[in-house]
């Protein structure tokens, strides 16, 4: 006949962490689904008629004063020293559009001229650097560069109002457009080319005149101005 052992006192040691394991998770999913109730949530609001009379009106566009502003008008704050500036009325509309038939007084100032020129330099100076650089890619970026200097001395040109380097805007913009033609290739001469223009910049920048080749200066052609 067998006789039962009684449970040895270090198999009981061994087994309780193992129960007690067990009774703590099974007691946090107990909390966990006791704990997980609906908020309570507050019941919306209730307005009644005419709560708000005296704190909205009823017609905005009839408290509105005097007559509205015409579609287009500028007012005189916007209207700055060096850039566009508004008509004061129809008789000088003749006289302006004779003076600045391409109307470049209103969409751009002499100043924003002046500085884009000034970037395009900067700009200019990191890409034409050396001859295997402005071979490897450099003249595709200094063709764009060169024909933005081109366009800019055009408008300097035909600005209705005095422009820094108004009076080498002509021989500038035709230097600068050969040069953007030029640079389709990455040549040895195209790139001593786009240096010597450089120099040209540097000058003007510097305050000297560019001074003509003795050759006929000619017309704008806006449609062909830049090369593409």
């Amino acid at each position: 006949m067998r006789t039962i052992r009684p449970i040895h006192t270090r198999t009981l040691t061994a087994v309780m962490p193992l129960l007690l394991l067990v009774v703590g998770t099974f007691a946090l999913a107990q909390n966990s689904q006791t704990s997980r109730r609906r908020p309570v949530r507050i019941e919306a609001p209730s307005f009644e008629p005419g709560q708000f009379e005296g704190i909205f009106f009823a017609d905005p566009a009839a408290q509105l004063q005097g007559a509205p502003p015409a579609a287009g008008a500028v007012s005189p704050a916007q209207s700055t020293a060096g850039g566009p500036a508004a008509l004061s009325d129809g008789s000088d509309v003749s006289q302006s559009s004779a003076a600045d038939p391409h109307g470049w007084h209103h969409w751009i100032s002499a100043t924003s001229l002046e500085d884009l020129i000034k970037a395009s330099k900067l700009r200019l100076d990191k890409i034409v650097t050396t001859t295997t650089a402005f071979k490897g890619g450099g003249f595709v970026q200094a063709r764009t560069e060169f024909s933005l200097q081109a366009l800019l001395f055009a408008i300097i040109e035909t600005y209705p109002s005095d422009v820094r380097w108004k009076n080498s805007a002509a021989e500038a913009r035709q230097r600068m457009t050969r040069v953007a033609a030029n640079t389709k290739i990455g040549s040895d001469q195209v790139f001593t080319e786009a240096k010597a223009r450089l120099l040209d910049l540097d000058d003007l920048l510097r305050g000297t005149t560019l001074s003509g080749r003795g050759e006929e200066t000619p017309e704008i052609d806006w449609s062909h101005l830049i090369d593409r």
